[in-house]
């Protein structure tokens, strides 16, 4: 997805994505593998982890990417 169509899927009420439907490497311009890595590390605020999968917190990444929207999800602290 691209930024603005995340954005969008937030203010249609979406608020957790899989890290394939939401693609934020593209966006940040770096590897797939590389972001999974960020995000077992801690270095991607707002992942969640459900056994052996991985799902994203919309609000915490859009404003970890800078796309504009602040939000106040529970969960998440800057």
């Amino acid at each position: 997805m691209t930024g603005a169509e995340l954005e969008q899927a937030y203010r249609e009420g979406v608020r957790v994505v899989t890290p394939d439907e939401a693609a934020p490497w593209l966006i940040v311009k770096c590897s797939r593998a590389s972001f999974y890595r960020g995000m077992a590390n801690g270095q991607v605020p707002g992942v969640l982890t459900l056994g052996r999968s991985r799902r994203l917190q919309l609000g915490a990444l859009l404003e970890w990417l800078g796309l504009g929207i602040h939000t106040t999800d529970e969960g998440y602290r800057p």
